[in-house]
């Protein structure tokens, strides 16, 4: 990939994108990724989105003094609401969860079938119960690390499928494409599992029901350690 240098999450949503004529990036900031979607004609064309002003002018003078701002829109906006017209990619990132679904909710009926890549930093489960109740479904996620904090990218199509409790806890992230970064993610989602069900058995109110939820978590995360070991 030629262009700006990306952290691993900005490069890992990179890798998400499939080739499309016109991707939206909401929440684009500084403008780093689509800057370089452009680059290298991944995309046509990029509309860049931000509820702060400020932060699109960063965008701006980024776009103009790589002499890339012909191919590009750039949008003051909360969410999609100022956004007009069809795209074929919509990127939401930055934020958490339920900012990404409310964008979503306002918008049901701008996304056409529009690809989704979508990284929050809060309530994956929520979010992958989410995508499946809007007639979209997961096809792949990535995992990302940057400063010692893991990410999770989610890239979704409109395919309507049936969904499940631990399809949303799972998710799709492929366990063979970085052993390496997945398993160090798997372990540190174990440990984080294993210190709420310490913290709970402490408490005095313990439902068993609630226990066999944890050890159950437990257990699709050991079973996927094992697998990528095999």
């Amino acid at each position: 990939m030629q262009g700006i240098a990306l952290d691993d999450r900005l490069s890992k949503i990179y890798d998400a994108i499939s080739p499309c004529n016109i991707v939206v990036d909401v929440g684009t900031d500084h403008g780093k990724l689509p800057a370089n979607l452009i680059i290298n004609d991944k995309c046509k064309k990029a509309l860049l989105v931000d509820i702060s002003s400020a932060s699109l002018q960063k965008a701006i003078n980024l776009f103009k003094k790589l002499n890339i701002n012909s191919r590009a829109e750039f949008i003051v906006s909360d969410g999609l609401n100022n956004v007009n017209g069809n795209f074929n990619t919509l990127v939401i990132a930055g934020m958490g969860t339920p900012n990404i679904i409310n964008i979503l909710n306002n918008a049901i009926n701008k996304l056409n079938s529009s690809q989704l890549i979508l990284c929050s930093n809060t309530q994956i489960s929520v979010l992958r119960e989410y995508i499946y109740s809007i007639d979209y479904s997961i096809t792949e996620e990535y995992i990302a690390e940057v400063s010692g904090k893991f990410y999770v990218i989610i890239k979704a199509d409109a395919i309507k499928t049936e969904g499940s409790e631990k399809l949303y806890f799972k998710g799709k992230v492929n366990q063979f494409k970085d052993k390496v970064l997945v398993e160090k993610y798997l372990i540190y989602k174990r440990n984080k599992i294993q210190k709420s069900l310490k913290g709970y058995l402490s408490s005095k109110n313990v439902n068993q029901n609630q226990i066999d939820i944890f050890n159950k978590q437990l257990n699709w995360i050991n079973e996927d350690l094992l697998n990528i070991k095999e």
